[in-house]
């Protein structure tokens, strides 16, 4: 069948026999029993602790390959040949399978080679489309407080901007875990500024990156990484909030100045922020004390010069659709990530592909797969294009 993919890799235990280490069937994947032994085929040696990290490092091993995090486990198979050592083999297990995923363990009085455990797992690759979104309101204690939406997300400001210091900024856990508890972070008066101003433009909604989105659960992270460019493309405005252009600058009377102040921003080198500049349909920027500089259209020419973007994208995304795949990716070298794979992972949304996250993976592996989705998201475009033009002329006959 087409849709169904055998993984092969080094970094696991080779089969034994004519078989496969998992087969990727849809959003599926599933991958054979790992014995403890070495990428070469080697049984190893020690506890039963040892045995049971070995079968796990095998399964991370093959789901790396398939482009799958161990989160996005949801059924375990344990089989041991004696159930006295569960609570040694479950210590181990906990450290991989934190997550809890279902699990059986059953007894199997003789495993292969004669091993005491062999553990395999049914992991799952599909990333959830649907209109799902978390948003800021005010409340009337001056504080903020989440709301969630699955379908019917109402009108939102949004905001872009760069990342201070991990611990400067308000989180997930300080806006749900209690009232007040991120006020005294210096992240906080991004969102005071947010709310103002979309209360300005008459918005009740708003969306912040470091608090909408709980980083403490890494396949709602590579969820929303993956939402992240429709998430901005569906705003009703974008504010691009520039913390390192501290005044109005508009006051001053040589433009030449205010176009050097406002390109120097660190906003400008950020890989994130790419697609930040190129999805709203409505992007305005703000100097550090609130002050309005101009929308996207005021800086045109200077932003195309600044960045190597084209105008004509600048102004309509979809027209990156006229510039080869290369040439996008060029727009982006000069940028820069925090970690090496976003590098890769901040181009999802603006190649319209998705694909799970692997930190860990590094750059190079990164870029890899996304041109492999970059290559499938291609034929599949223009085999719905063969499809319908066959369509139209059956259709016409």
């Amino acid at each position: 069948m087409s849709d169904i993919k055998k993984v092969h890799t080094a970094n696991a235990c080779p089969p034994a026999g004519p078989y496969t280490q998992a087969i990727v069937a849809g959003p599926n994947v599933f991958v054979s029993g790992q014995i403890p032994a070495d990428t070469k085929g080697n049984l190893i040696e020690g506890s039963i602790a040892d045995k049971t990290k070995m079968c796990c490092e095998n399964i991370k091993g093959i789901l790396t390959e398939a482009g799958v995090a161990m989160d996005r486990i949801v059924k375990v198979n344990v089989f041991l040949d004696d159930m006295a050592n569960f609570a040694e083999m479950n210590g181990m297990y906990e450290q991989y399978f934190s997550h809890k995923p279902a699990r059986s363990c059953v007894a199997v009085k003789q495993l292969p080679k004669g091993v005491p455990v062999e553990i395999e797992c049914i992991a799952y690759t599909a990333l959830n489309t649907g209109a799902h979104m978390r948003l800021l309101q005010a409340t009337s204690d001056n504080d903020f407080s989440l709301v969630e939406y699955f379908d019917d997300i109402p009108p939102y400001a949004i905001l872009s901007h760069t990342w201070g210091a991990d611990h400067e900024e308000v989180t997930f856990k300080d806006i749900y875990k209690g009232k007040g508890k991120g006020k005294a972070k210096p992240g906080y008066e991004k969102l005071r500024f947010c709310a103002a101003q979309a209360a300005r433009d008459g918005l009740k909604f708003f969306w912040v990156d470091t608090c909408c989105i709980d980083k403490g659960s890494s396949a709602e992270l590579s969820e929303a990484i993956n939402s992240m460019y429709a998430w901005y493309k569906g705003s009703t405005k974008c504010y691009v909030y520039l913390s390192d252009v501290p005044c109005r600058i508009l006051d001053i009377t040589r433009q030449e100045i205010l176009v050097d102040t406002f390109l120097s921003s660190r906003w400008f080198t950020r890989g994130w922020t790419f697609q930040e500049l190129l999805a709203p349909e409505t992007l305005v920027f703000f100097a550090a004390d609130g002050s309005e500089l101009g929308d996207k259209a005021n800086f045109l020419e200077d932003i195309a010069r600044q960045t190597h973007i084209p105008i004509d994208v600048l102004q309509d995304s979809n027209d990156a659709a006229n510039y080869n795949v290369e040439k996008r990716t060029d727009w982006t070298m000069h940028r820069r990530t925090k970690r090496e794979e976003d590098a890769a992972y901040c181009l999802l949304g603006f190649f319209g592909v998705q694909m799970p996250l692997i930190y860990g993976e590094g750059r190079a592996r990164a870029f890899a797969r996304l041109q492999t989705e970059i290559k499938r998201h291609k034929f599949q475009q223009n085999l719905l294009a063969v499809v319908s033009f066959m369509k139209f002329l059956y259709d016409g006959v």
